[in-house]
């Protein structure tokens, strides 16, 4: 029969009380008929005005009664503990420890019994409106395993399936290990040790053996979860093999008298953080890029990810960055970029396609649709979508942004590129101002009325001026511009081929150029001596045909783009024509119902 009554001899309990417990108990505390194998809780003392609860776990071979008790017939909870803690709860937690059970050891042995700890205590403290109490675990040999277990479970439980879980931990000021195994040491694994643990009161079961060392990196990989967390309690140490310096006795009783004031500081603290996670998860979004296209040929800017991210995650007042640049520099590519680096700073994230106005409240449509997917549903944003009036959307999303603690949310305005601002003087040609008059507008009006939250803008404009301005030019380095063309043309060691240097120089550093051109060679079997000749044989026919395209950057664009037009016609006639009737599109609203309408009819 497994028993600990070495241990118990060395708790500092005295001999004297021993004796008087041993005569009183059968007047005073009748021990109960012991069940084969009582499973469970069972309570040993409801103490007198209990301010903590005393938790006690057998280990392997176990039992809830015999294992604590000695060969006198002291039983140490009953007998002692009750009389020198009267003010303690004393509850024994039995469970099917049995090592001639083959399947008795596994990992999910492990992982249930521990789950199965946690919900006892949890429905026993709520039936008796003591959730809060702190508690003191008692663990024997495998019994310490399981307790740790049940500790990393009730961590885990933070959010979603058995939150009450989380209270089992919190509550939990120290635990006493009798003899447990905490790690393996010179190659010995601790499924080994285990058993050898358990061959002090039992012969070993090979079986046993086996399934323990089968888990023992499993073991270890679950027990180290458990280190983050273990500072948070008191934890003392007891084993056979040498004499304990310290009374544990008394330290269990010190344990208690120092428990109350910790574990109630511990429980007001984590409703102040549950009451502040709560404000926050009110108006959580999870993140999502999904409505703008990302490449994979972005050449990182580190100097304007840091600008953006000082400006941006500073503070939680109303930060505004405008991001300018000419098309092809890549400004929605740094938004994008600084989003996946710093989202988690942020409870909603929101991308706008602000091409246009009709455009924008669309993209304000797909805002509230997620808002009413993911969180608190307000009635006034339902209703807005419910009677799909766009305007009433738009006012609908600015308020729910507008909410006092939805302080944290991020909206990137991208492609804002016709600004209608008022008091700016327009100098672009009559041409250029009578193809874009009908995409112009005052974006002001779609920006929440409030004192909080991050927005950025991309614009080609320099006239827009809201905010903290980052200029986006051309690449510096060529080293950034032959990044570009190996990535897009997935061609190699660039640097060393003398006409690639030259073509990342004749397209002075402009991302989008850069781009088509390495998609180009990507397709073709051309070198990129070849390339760089047509090149500028495009270059001079566009110097000829098109004198209204004055910038370098708009005709070095232009110029690639055509080469790559001109092979698409060369080998498709069919598909050109598909890319001119494309042109009279918006670029990020084709459809592919139109295609197939056309088939049909043709």
């Amino acid at each position: 029969m497994p028993s600990i009554s070495k241990f118990i001899s060395k708790i500092g309990l005295r001999e004297r009380r021993s004796r008087r417990s041993t005569q009183e108990s059968p007047s005073t505390a009748p021990a109960p008929a012991l069940d084969r194998h009582p499973q469970g809780l069972g309570v040993v003392s409801e103490g007198t005005n209990p301010v903590v609860d005393i938790v006690v776990i057998h280990g392997l071979d176990g039992h809830r009664e015999k294992t604590w008790t000695a060969k006198n017939g002291v039983h140490w909870l009953r007998d002692l503990l009750r009389v020198d803690i009267p003010e303690a709860r004393i509850l024994a937690w039995g469970y099917d420890a049995n090592t001639h059970a083959v399947s008795g050891t596994c990992c999910s042995f492990l992982y249930d019994h521990a789950r199965t700890l946690v919900s006892d205590l949890n429905r026993r403290r709520k039936l008796t409106d003591s959730s809060e109490r702190p508690i003191i675990f008692i663990a024997h040999s495998l019994g310490g395993i399981v307790v740790k277990s049940a500790l990393i479970h009730s961590d885990a439980a933070r959010q979603g399936a058995l939150p009450e879980h989380r209270s089992i931990k919190l509550s939990t000021y120290g635990i006493l290990f009798m003899g447990t195994p905490h790690q393996g040491g010179n190659g010995v694994q601790l499924g080994r040790i285990l058993t050898n643990v358990a061959s002090v009161f039992v012969p070993a079961d090979d079986r046993l053996l086996k399934h323990l060392e089968r888990d023992s990196e499993w073991l270890l990989q679950q027990l180290g979860q458990y280190g983050p967390i273990s500072s948070e309690f008191v934890t003392k140490f007891a084993y056979e093999n040498y004499k304990t310096p310290i009374a544990l006795g008394k330290q269990i009783m010190i344990m208690v008298k120092e428990a109350e004031a910790v574990i109630r500081a511990r429980w007001e603290a984590e409703r102040r953080a549950e009451n502040a996670r709560g404000n926050e998860m009110q108006f959580s979004l999870g993140f999502s890029l999904s409505e703008v296209n990302e490449v994979n040929h972005f050449v990182a800017r580190q100097e304007q990810l840091i600008q953006l991210q000082g400006i941006l995650t500073a503070s939680r007042d109303r930060r505004i960055v405008v991001i300018h640049g000419l098309g092809g520099m890549g400004k929605t590519q740094l938004a994008i970029a600084f989003t996946k680096q710093n989202h988690e700073s942020f409870s909603a994230v929101f991308w706008m396609n602000a091409t246009d106005e009709e455009t924008l409240k669309r993209s304000f449509l797909r805002a509230a649709d997620r808002i009413l997917q993911d969180c608190f549903p307000f009635p006034y944003l339902a209703h807005a979508v419910a009677d799909s009036d766009m305007d009433e959307i738009v006012k609908a999303v600015k308020r729910w942004l507008s909410e006092r603690k939805n302080n944290q949310w991020l909206i990137i305005f991208d492609n804002y590129d016709h600004p209608s601002l008022g008091g700016n003087t327009d100098r672009r040609n009559s041409w250029q101002r009578d193809s874009i008059a009908s995409k112009e507008y005052d974006i002001r009006p779609f920006f929440p009325q409030t004192h909080h939250g991050a927005i950025i803008i991309t614009t080609r404009s320099s006239t827009v001026k809201l905010g903290q301005t980052v200029r986006l030019g051309k690449l510096k380095q060529i080293e950034d511009s032959l990044s570009i063309l190996e990535s897009t043309s997935n061609r190699e060691r660039l640097e060393e081929d003398p006409a690639a240097v030259d073509l990342a120089q004749e397209l002075d550093g402009l991302p989008l150029a850069l781009a088509t051109a390495g998609a180009y060679l990507d397709q073709v079997a051309m070198s990129c001596t070849e390339y760089l000749k047509l090149y500028k044989e495009s270059w001079g026919r566009l110097l000829e045909s098109s004198p209204r395209l004055v910038s370098y950057e708009d005709r070095a664009m232009y110029s690639t783009w055509n080469i790559s037009y001109q092979n698409v016609e060369k080998r498709n006639k069919s598909s050109a024509m598909l890319l001119r009737l494309w042109a009279y599109f918006d670029h990020d609203d084709l459809w592919y119902e139109l295609l197939c309408g056309a088939d049909e009819s043709a």
